[in-house]
């Protein structure tokens, strides 16, 4: 075996330092190489590790500080960003927008979540109800208009869409305005086909800031119908833990 136990350092060359004197120390030495350089190279090398105590004792000192301050901003930054999304909205009103070209599955997800947010107590309204036939979305970030639904109770506009599919999709992080994301076109519908899930996205806007963001997976998917389905179905876990 070329693992070789080496002499023993005196005593009085780690008496001064953090080290143990009794703590014995192994060496691998290379190939050819005769056992009495591998011990004076072991002794070369254990006197260079060697440090007095205040140095060691500020050495140590040093990166523990930066690593406690390290991990404690780490743990601070996680609070913070968690806080304002793990809060609950205390929603009791929407305006419910559904961002889809074909206008079958925007009436459908709107229909969807305003039944459902009033199962809920949850004071709501498709878009559509606002909108003359062929009208585009962005006419609601008029101020008139937004002034007279708050007069009628709704200070909260909901918009969803489709994120994407077959994936694990994580909240937008991005700012965005009211009026930038009623701008925005979608590419997606509520099915394609050989698609086995959706991901749905959830953005709430008030004052026409974004106040929270959500994620909805529906797997299990094989139609238009099913799509709807497991969205009636998954909907109400996110309205219990998140809005309400």
């Amino acid at each position: 075996s070329r693992l070789m136990q080496t002499q023993q350092v005196r005593p009085q060359l780690r008496s001064n330092c953090l080290w143990n004197s009794s703590r014995t120390v192994y060496n691998i030495p290379p190939t050819g190489t005769s056992i009495s350089k591998s011990v004076t190279c072991e002794i070369r090398i254990s006197i260079a590790l060697l440090a007095p105590c205040k140095v060691c004792d500020s050495w140590h000192a040093d990166q523990s500080m930066k690593k406690n301050l390290f991990v404690s901003s780490f743990f601070l930054l996680f609070f913070v960003a968690n806080v304002t999304w793990s809060q609950s909205l205390k929603l009791s009103n929407a305006i419910v927008i559904a961002q889809f070209d074909k206008q079958e599955d925007r009436y459908a997800l709107e229909v969807s979540l305003t039944e459902m947010l009033a199962e809920y107590k949850i004071k709501a309204m498709p878009s559509l109800n606002l909108l003359k036939q062929g009208a585009d979305a962005s006419v609601l970030v008029d101020d008139t208009l937004q002034r007279d639904l708050k007069t009628a109770g709704y200070d909260t506009y909901l918009v969803v869409n489709v994120r994407g599919y077959d994936r694990t999709f994580k909240p937008a992080t991005q700012k965005i305005s009211f009026a930038e994301i009623l701008d925005m076109t979608s590419i997606y519908h509520l099915y394609r086909d050989e698609a086995t899930s959706v991901s749905f996205e959830f953005t709430f806007f008030r004052n026409n800031e974004v106040v929270q963001r959500n994620i909805l997976k529906c797997g299990n998917i094989s139609d238009r119908n099913s799509v709807l389905k497991r969205f009636r179905k998954k909907l109400p876990k996110i309205i219990e833990k998140s809005w309400k």
